[in-house]
């Protein structure tokens, strides 16, 4: 009995033992089939990781040559392209290597653009603190935008520039200067509204050359522009270089003051109104009246000239060319009686007569056609030649002969021409209107 229940308890013990080690082996069983399966759930993971990763590496390169094929070829492509990256490392490193280079380039022109800004930042900066009246210190400027001394510097001397340039519009001097007391630089302001001796003498020399004002109404001119000089000692300096020109000064013939008239026909020009004129003829002195429309007053060689279109006249009788598109020219000092009407008369801006382009084509005050003009010119001074008539051409230079051709209104340039003598000659005149 006691030998039977020693074997029970043995087989028993045998059978807890093979329990134990079939439930161990199985649970090791199963822990080595989840970390396989986690190792193979990972390596999927990277390499649809990786995959994504080239696939966005591809389309940022690509997208431009992608997107001009369809969406099939596109795929297609794609798949391509990242097989060849993904297999062929020579492949991907050209590619890259070709896309370092376009990425030096745009980070190239960035950070020019970027210095740019900076620049023009630093520059604005510095003008609207020295407008606002403050002081600029170039070192401590120099440490809140990180750049040198030198650079600050030139932006000081860019601003100067730009304020002297301004200074024909404005009349205001305008000039960043350094202060010693203060260790920096601000801005100073002059306001000129005098005319500087220099100004003064050119100004005065050509009215008296002039001759266009009788002497009652040149000399107080003069004498106004003397009291606008700055000091007294430039006033009689001035005074001194002018005084034999005053001193010998020569009217014109008609003695007549004009200085009035002028104000009354510009008045007139510019309100669009009529005027009545009594004009008295160059070759028989007859009086005859006319309503005209003024459009200019011009000055040339001695005299003031008014610029108009004859109103209610019969062109056929009265005019030489009645097809005629361009004003008629009136000496001023020949208007013998003007009276300013109060009708206006309109004119369309794209049809408004300039007086400026019109100068340029007539010299002489003379009536006539437009023409075009070329003769050949042999003179010691082409440069009066060409001065003289603005619209001047030079054609062609050979052996010592210049072909010269312009546009002109009027008969006049004929006269001008017969006064050059032999110096010109071979003209010939193209009639354009």
């Amino acid at each position: 009995l006691s030998m039977m229940r020693a074997i029970v308890y043995l087989l028993c013990l045998v059978m807890a033992y093979l329990l134990c080690y079939t439930i161990e082996n199985d649970r090791v069983s199963s822990d080595k089939t989840k970390d396989v399966i986690h190792r193979q759930n990972m390596s999927s993971a990277k390499k649809q990781q990786k995959f994504s990763r080239m696939t966005k590496y591809v389309q940022g390169i690509s997208y431009n040559r992608r997107n001009q094929a369809g969406s099939s070829c596109r795929n297609k492509e794609l798949h391509g392209r990242w097989y060849r990256k993904y297999k062929c490392s020579s492949y991907m490193d050209e590619d890259r290597h070709h896309h370092g280079k376009k990425m030096e380039k745009i980070k190239e022109v960035f950070w020019k653009m970027k210095k740019e800004e900076d620049k023009a930042e630093r520059v604005l900066s510095i003008y609207t603190r020295l407008m606002q009246g403050k002081i600029i210190n170039k070192e401590e400027e120099s440490l809140k935008f990180g750049v040198a001394t030198r650079t600050i510097q030139r932006h000081i001397a860019d601003i100067n520039h730009f304020l002297s340039g301004q200074c024909n519009e404005t009349g205001e001097i305008k000039e960043v200067i350094h202060d010693a007391k203060s260790g920096g630089y601000r801005l100073e302001t002059k306001v000129q509204n005098q005319l500087i001796p220099e100004e003064l003498l050119a100004v005065c020399k050509v009215l008296l050359e002039s001759r266009a004002l009788v002497k009652e109404e040149m000399f107080p001119i003069i004498n106004k522009l003397l009291s606008a000089c700055g000091t007294e000692q430039d006033r009689k300096r001035i005074k001194d270089y002018i005084g034999n020109e005053m001193l010998h000064y020569v009217e014109l013939h008609h003695h007549k003051k004009r200085v009035k008239i002028l104000w009354e026909l510009e008045k007139a020009v510019k309100e669009q109104r009529y005027v009545e004129i009594c004009y008295k003829k160059l070759k028989n002195t007859q009086l005859v009246k006319r309503k005209v429309k003024p459009v200019g007053i011009m000055f040339s060689e001695f005299y003031y000239y008014l610029t108009a279109f004859i109103e209610d006249i019969d062109k056929e009788k009265e005019f030489q060319n009645p097809d005629d598109l361009f004003p008629t020219i009136y000496r001023v000092d020949r208007l013998e009686d003007i009276k300013i009407l109060d009708e206006h008369f309109p004119i369309p801006y794209k049809e408004r007569f300039e007086e400026g382009e019109f100068r340029r084509r007539i010299q002489f005050m003379y009536g006539g056609r437009l023409k075009k003009i070329r003769f050949k010119y042999k003179g010691s001074s082409l440069e009066a030649v060409l001065d003289r008539l603005p619209t001047a051409k030079v054609i062609k230079e050979e052996g010592g002969e210049v072909l010269v051709q312009a546009e002109v209104f009027g008969d006049g340039v004929d006269r001008w021409i017969r006064s050059q003598g032999d110096d010109i000659y071979d003209m010939e005149s193209i009639v354009l209107t």
